[in-house]
């Protein structure tokens, strides 16, 4: 497939919408970054998304169909995205809500202490 077909993948895994012009293409994931920009989904926007769908408990990356990954190449398509995610600040996982207590307080420390009686003396 051709690089348009990567950007058209790349660019459908990321934002959910197909891209309405396709000429110029994309070969490499710094020109998808850019294509991407050019097509009004830059990086903030992209975290944006990420950050809401995250909130919305909704995948992401989206779903693109096993035709259009076949035509282009999983592995190609994989690699792409993954540099474009890098690139864009939306890899890895991003917190959202904090779990627990930022310090240990009394009653924390109170059950850390805890020892059950078969454990001996622990000091």
């Amino acid at each position: 497939m051709s690089d348009d077909g990567l950007l058209a993948a790349v660019a459908l895994a990321l934002t959910g919408e197909r891209p309405a012009v396709m000429a110029g293409g994309a070969a490499t994931p710094d020109e998808v970054v850019a294509r991407l920009a050019d097509l009004g989904w830059d990086a903030p926007r992209l975290v944006g998304l990420r950050l809401q769908r995250q909130a919305d408990e909704q995948p992401w990356p989206f779903e693109v169909p096993r035709e259009v990954l076949a035509q282009v190449g999983f592995a190609r398509f994989t690699a792409v995205l993954k540099e474009v995610r890098r690139l864009t600040g939306t890899d890895g996982l991003m917190r959202t809500r904090h779990v627990g207590p930022k310090v240990i307080g009394p009653a924390e420390q109170r059950l850390l202490a805890d020892r059950p009686p078969h454990h001996g003396n622990v000091g």
